[in-house]
């Protein structure tokens, strides 16, 4: 429903842009009132300016057709080479509209042509861009996912724990975890599946009351910790 109802608003942001331009163009008497009396200029330039507001229409859509804040902010670059595109080509419209048949159409063609295919690449480069910077990030969420979970396992932990010489101990394996490389890999894959086991082991522990097991499960997920930091840097 956001979605739609930001591009409702941004093509009719532009729609009511796009008919001021025109009326605008059409009301000034470049070359007379009447339409047959205007230049291949005018047309010209007419119709690559309607192809930097589709351009533009373009950039805003792909910029807000997803609703996190992230993802629109990496659409930003969009929209400003679409905006850069849209106002070049409207003042160059103009310029050569009021010069109607005072310049040969050949000069508008070899600018126009151009800077259609400059917008165009730029366009498809930075959007590929974008895309690109989104599956990296959506990547960097699911490498980290494992050790964001035992990190917030273990902080549970300690704040259930109701014995007052074991939750500094239980703090202190979370903090190591906090402060661990969050980032996972197939080298460290198999520490971190035993990391999940120790601590749901732990988990059990602390609610049973065990609290010898509690303090050796601690000691050896905290070794197991430091050999997957040990690698995690080798790895780098």
């Amino acid at each position: 429903m956001k979605m739609k109802k930001g591009v409702l608003n941004s093509s009719l942001t532009l729609l009511i842009a796009l008919v001021a331009f025109t009326v605008l163009v059409f009301v000034i008497p470049f070359e007379g009132a009447d339409l047959v009396d205007r230049s291949g200029n005018f047309w010209l330039s007419y119709c690559f300016a309607l192809a930097a507001f589709g351009a533009q229409w373009y950039a805003t859509f792909v910029c807000i057709k997803n609703e996190s804040a992230k993802s629109r902010f990496y659409g930003f670059p969009l929209i400003r080479v679409a905006t850069l595109y849209l106002v070049v080509q409207l003042l160059l419209s103009l310029v050569f509209m009021i010069l109607g048949n005072l310049v040969p159409i050949e000069i508008p063609v070899v600018l126009y042509i151009p800077l259609l295919c400059a917008a165009a690449v730029g366009l498809i480069q930075v959007n590929a861009m974008r895309e690109t910077i989104e599956k990296m990030d959506e990547q960097l969420k699911v490498d980290v996912a494992a050790m964001r979970a035992l990190q917030s396992q273990t902080r549970a932990i300690a704040e259930q724990c109701d014995d007052e010489e074991l939750r500094p101990t239980l703090k202190a394996l979370a903090e190591e975890l906090q402060y661990s490389d969050p980032k996972s890999s197939a080298a460290v894959a198999p520490m971190e599946a035993e990391l999940k086991e120790l601590v749901a082991e732990l988990h059990r522990s602390v609610l049973d009351g065990d609290t010898v097991a509690a303090r050796h499960l601690c000691k050896k997920a905290s070794q197991t910790l430091n050999e997957r930091n040990r690698i995690c840097k080798l790895n780098k």
